[in-house]
């Protein structure tokens, strides 16, 4: 269990750590994306809580401030304005235009803010395509239990005072599922690579085998991807080319440095 453990350190430099994955469990395959998963969830969480959570704690507590009272009914959103205003945040200027008069937005109101919200319609800009989308609010005129909903700043600051000790949490149980289920068809895709650099071993390893070491050696890149993830480097770029080069490197160092005959001197 001690190669299991140290396996993200030792994977990276340790052909004698991968020649000893051939005699460990095959099952320890499969619980190691886990292994990893938790690990960089973990440190993601610790960014999230030292970088991002305190930007939203700043944007609830400025927005709770300047945003005026929102009464949700069957119609749409009543507003407490007479007239539009644009809520321009200190930092990351115009986010909101509240348009209390008019049903759908304008396209010149398109161009002052992110968000356009009108009596009945939800405008914003994709930040992908950069194409301009409206969101009609549904119609609640058939809803028998309707209840209107109102909205203020003090509705905000309680909302988010009673989920934030729930944000981390989710934030690491989404992230680390979601790295797991990649990391673990990563692991599937290169386990194909694996039985092509497997037909040049002398004594052919078992897929099973082959898949065993290929999660393993998905170590290398995901660590390099949470490196330039929290320092980014503009002049390498790690897509899927680089990380398939890396991983395939490694692949042949658990393959076929592995086989008899390997220098068995190696740390």
């Amino acid at each position: 269990m001690r190669d299991f453990f140290l396996g993200p350190l030792l994977s990276l430099f340790s052909l004698k750590f991968y020649r000893r994955l051939h005699t460990l469990p095959k099952g320890l395959g499969f619980l190691y994306p886990a292994y990893l998963s938790f690990w960089v969830a973990l440190l993601a969480l610790i960014m999230f809580r030292l970088q991002f959570q305190p930007l939203a704690e700043d944007f609830v507590g400025w927005l709770s401030q300047n945003l005026p009272t929102l009464k949700v009914t069957q119609e749409g959103i009543v507003m407490d304005l007479q007239a539009p205003r644009l809520l321009t945040h200190p930092q990351w200027g115009p986010l909101f235009y509240l348009d209390p008069l008019n049903d759908l937005p304008k396209m010149e109101d398109l161009d002052k803010a992110l968000f356009v919200v009108t009596k009945t319609s939800i405008a914003y800009q994709d930040p992908g395509s950069g194409e301009r989308r409206i969101r009609q609010l549904p119609k609640g005129k058939q809803r028998a239990n309707w209840r209107d909903a109102t909205i203020t700043g003090e509705t905000l600051s309680r909302f988010w005072r009673a989920s934030k000790p729930f944000v981390s949490s989710i934030f690491f149980v989404i992230l680390f599922v979601g790295i797991y289920f990649w990391k673990l068809a990563a692991g599937f895709f290169y386990s194909l690579l694996g039985l092509i650099i497997n037909l040049f071993r002398m004594e052919r390893l078992s897929y099973g085998a082959v898949l065993h070491v290929s999660f393993f050696a998905l170590t290398p890149v995901t660590l390099l991807q949470v490196w330039l993830g929290t320092f980014p480097l503009g002049w390498f770029p790690l897509n899927f080319f680089t990380a398939a080069l890396i991983t395939s490197l490694y692949l042949a160092l658990a393959i076929l440095g592995t086989q008899a005959g390997a220098d068995r001197n190696s740390v």
